[in-house]
This record gives structure tokens, C-alpha cells and sequence, in this order.
């Protein structure tokens, strides 16, 4: 089931990026650098965030694992609440990522219906 927090606004977006971050207890090993590989994983998305510097046309949603799939941040969060969230997450989660990634096309496939850019036998519309 995917929850209607997903859903971006109508409007010009330059950029949607969705975000799936896999909070299982397993993220708690140490990298070589004594890492967790949350930690490494959360870099790596405070990394990628921070190239999108307009927060008017860029768009976030952050899904965790967290009961298969659970919408942290949607489309209408800040870049500062997305990023607050990010280093908020724990990794004590039994959540499975198939079910998380499935909730995540699925958000993404609404917001583009809901948008008007796929349309059944039209194809898609820049």
C-alpha cells in the first residue's frame, strides 16, 4: 500500500530524486574505516543532496525500510527536513527491501501519472 505523502505537487520540477535508504539492523557492520555502513550510506546521499542546489525546481522523497517501506521525507519536505531525516536515521530495522523498492516505484509511478508526464498510449509528455 502506498501512502498518499508521496505524491509530489502539479507543478514545474526540474529534478525528482527518490531516495531508498535500507535502515536494517545489518547497517551496522564497520567498513574498513570504522564506518558503520549507515554512516558511509549517509554521506553518500548528504553528498548527492547538496549537488542540487534549487530547491524550487528539485524535488526528494526518502523511503526507508523501515515496515517495508516507509515515506521519511515526501515530495513537499524542505531539503533541510530531507537531510534532517537522513541523519536521524538508525539502523535497527528488520524491513525487507524488496517491498521498500517496490513502495518506492510505485510512489514514483503515481507522482507521473499524477503530473500528466506518462499517459496511457500516448507516451510521455516533457
Amino acid at each position: 500500500r502506498v501512502p498518499m505523502a508521496g505524491l509530489p505537487a502539479k507543478g514545474p520540477v526540474s529534478t525528482a530524486v527518490c531516495v531508498v535508504l535500507d535502515t536494517s539492523a545489518s547497517m551496522n557492520q564497520r567498513t574498513s574505516s570504522n564506518l558503520t555502513l549507515l554512516d558511509a550510506a549517509k554521506a553518500a546521499i548528504e553528498s548527492l543532496i547538496r549537488r542540487f542546489p534549487n530547491e524550487q525546481k528539485n524535488k526528494f522523497l526518502l523511503l526507508t525500510t523501515r515496515n517495508a517501506g516507509t515515506v521519511e521525507a515526501g515530495w513537499m519536505d524542505s531539503q533541510a527536513t530531507f537531510l534532517q531525516k537522513v541523519k536521524m536515521a538508525t539502523a535497527r530495522d528488520t524491513g525487507d527491501l524488496r517491498s521498500t523498492l517496490r513502495c518506492a516505484f510505485e510512489l514514483l509511478e503515481k507522482g507521473r501519472s499524477f503530473n500528466d508526464i506518462d499517459s496511457f498510449g500516448q507516451g510521455r509528455q516533457p
